[in-house]
């Protein structure tokens, strides 16, 4: 689990594309591994992107400390990440940190919208979902859409 703590305000267009590119760089990493350490199974990785608010603190024991994040949004994160095998996608994004995306280019080309049935939530949640390949696409064409601007 990854925690990107930013202000009240909204999310900048810079800090979207380092998540988005954090993530690329965490399946670049999961691949190499596999290559490096062959395995009985293939090694990867499954993703779920969600905005909102969480309790962010210590908990456990003494001996056991843990520093972690916990709450809906942090719950409805791991449920998307679930969802990616349901899916066949390797990334499912939540509905409001998608809203951040509306500045970038043809969003309609990378992202697949569905109803996901999330374990624990009574009602399908708005999700998008789109593979390792279309991101690494994705940033290209924006980080190319930045550097013009």
């Amino acid at each position: 689990m990854a925690i990107w703590f930013h202000g009240e305000e909204a999310i900048t267009i810079e800090e979207i594309l380092r998540i988005l590119e954090v993530i690329s760089y965490l399946n670049q990493m999961t691949q190499k591994l596999a290559n490096q350490y062959p395995l009985p199974f293939p090694l990867r990785i499954g993703v779920g992107l969600n905005t909102g608010y969480a309790m962010v603190g210590n908990t456990g024991s003494g001996d056991h400390p843990d520093y972690t994040a916990i709450g809906d949004t942090v719950n409805a994160t791991f449920r998307l990440e679930s969802a990616t095998k349901v899916l066949g996608f390797d990334i499912a994004i939540g509905q409001k940190t998608y809203s951040y995306l509306e500045n970038f280019s043809d969003l309609n080309q990378y992202f697949t919208e569905h109803l996901a049935e999330l374990k624990g939530y009574e009602k399908p949640i708005l999700t998008y979902s789109l593979t390792f390949e279309r991101l690494l696409q994705f940033i290209q064409l924006n980080q190319n859409m930045k550097t013009l601007t």
